[in-house]
């Protein structure tokens, strides 16, 4: 069954997963995703490396977060979306790091994800 993707539910899954990350509670993103190449002690070694501390975006919107476009897949009756999303420094704005991520259907709140990178521009 196609579904097609719910902004609001992928905003607020992307704000959520930035908060997290801004907050440095590693495990807990870990955690709440479904799967990621990433360990917790991993993502903190690369913010640790980067030049600068990481902050939300001044506003939860798409152009904000996403670079480029989202894509649709389908696999088997769930749809999935595959997102690179921006991260946002005080002093570059949007990051040249940012998250590579599927976003999977869910009956919940927010969408069901997975890490598939963290990499740089």
């Amino acid at each position: 069954m196609s579904e097609e993707l719910d902004l609001t539910k992928c905003l607020r899954t992307l704000e959520f997963i930035t908060v997290l990350f801004v907050n440095h509670s590693y495990e807990a993103l870990i955690a709440f995703t479904s799967k990621s190449t990433l360990s917790a002690k991993e993502l903190s070694q690369e913010v640790d490396d980067w030049k600068y501390p990481f902050i939300l975006p001044p506003d939860v919107t798409v152009d904000n977060l996403v670079d480029g476009q989202i894509r649709k897949v389908e696999k088997g009756e769930r749809s999935l979306w595959l997102i690179d999303m921006y991260l946002w420094t005080k002093e570059e704005g949007k990051s040249d790091l940012m998250f590579s991520l599927v976003l999977r259907s869910s009956s919940t709140i927010l969408y069901e994800v997975e890490i598939d990178n963290l990499h740089v521009l």
